[in-house]
């Protein structure tokens, strides 16, 4: 079922992309962090990304599934690899909980993020 009035407004995937930018800029302590295309050259550790999964029950759960890998600066080599599963229970029915759900998801799986760059790309001096 649809609800008329509790509609996403934006693209999922731009909101997605900025959420986590904001995100691990915090948590890596680096305002370096930037959303790319494949044919667009930037200089550093690349961040892929692919988010398979993330719906909602309003008074269930959020679930965010997501495959994430950081390549070497030449993006020759897959320095790590994870798939990442993430079920936030929703505290309540209405779609700001849902929201807010969504939202701690995403803190989530940042933080997973975060811990994962930080295991493999030494730290500047």
């Amino acid at each position: 079922m649809i609800n008329e009035f509790a509609r996403w407004g934006g693209s999922l995937k731009e909101n997605v992309d900025r959420v986590l930018i904001e995100n691990l800029s915090a948590l890596l302590a680096s305002d370096g962090v930037v959303v790319s295309g494949w044919k667009r050259r930037i200089p550093g550790y690349k961040l892929i990304v692919e988010v398979n999964r993330f719906d909602a029950v309003p008074g269930g759960s959020v679930l965010l599934k997501a495959t994430w890998g950081v390549l070497s600066p030449d993006g020759t080599k897959a320095l790590l690899v994870r798939g990442s599963t993430v079920s936030q229970p929703i505290n309540d029915k209405d779609y700001g909980a849902v929201v807010a759900a969504m939202s701690q998801a995403l803190g989530a799986l940042s933080q997973e993020m975060a811990a994962g760059i930080k295991s493999v790309v030494p730290e500047k001096k």
